[in-house]
């Protein structure tokens, strides 16, 4: 069997299992996006379809709320689908360790999700995963999956491995 350990959520979802079917691919960790950009049909397409994640980082969009569309989007699919999908849920950085505890029994548990992930933090924020990292252990020790290249850097790497 061949399992993709890491794949985005791609829309139309036969788009995705036609990928997975011609790569041999037999079942995928599927994590959820807030951006589609494999819908774009051009150049103006694409910028209308990444707008969404501008507007994100520019705090013009709400991130909780983006994360929780996409969330129900995940679910939805990985339902349909379960002998080809199991997923991981984003969580938001920045909450309680009672406030974490909530959002993963809600969109994680709830779900059947199998891990958090993707955690994107920016650079200087890793500290923040200690709260995560105590919430996975009260779940039995849920896997993370964190995102480890740009805007991360070699500093932040360590203080992630010294949280691990």
């Amino acid at each position: 069997m061949i399992i993709d350990s890491h794949e985005h959520l791609i829309v139309p979802e036969k788009k995705q299992l036609a990928l997975m079917e011609e790569a041999g691919v037999d079942f995928t960790i599927l994590f959820s996006t807030v951006i589609h950009p494999e819908t774009a049909q051009d150049l103006t397409t694409r910028t209308r379809e990444l707008q969404p994640l501008y507007d994100i980082f520019t705090g013009k969009k709400n991130p909780v709320e983006a994360r929780k569309h996409s969330l129900e989007e995940l679910k939805q699919v990985v339902d349909k689908y379960p002998q080809k999908y199991k997923a991981f849920g984003c969580i938001p950085l920045g909450l309680s360790v009672e406030e974490n505890n909530e959002w993963i029994e809600k969109y994680i548990v709830k779900n059947k999700f199998i891990g958090l992930g993707e955690i994107v933090p920016k650079t200087g924020e890793v500290k923040q995963l200690r709260t995560i990292f105590s919430s996975a252990e009260e779940f039995g020790r849920l896997p993370l999956w964190v995102h480890t290249f740009e805007p991360v850097k070699f500093t932040d790497i360590k203080e992630l491995l010294e949280l691990a």
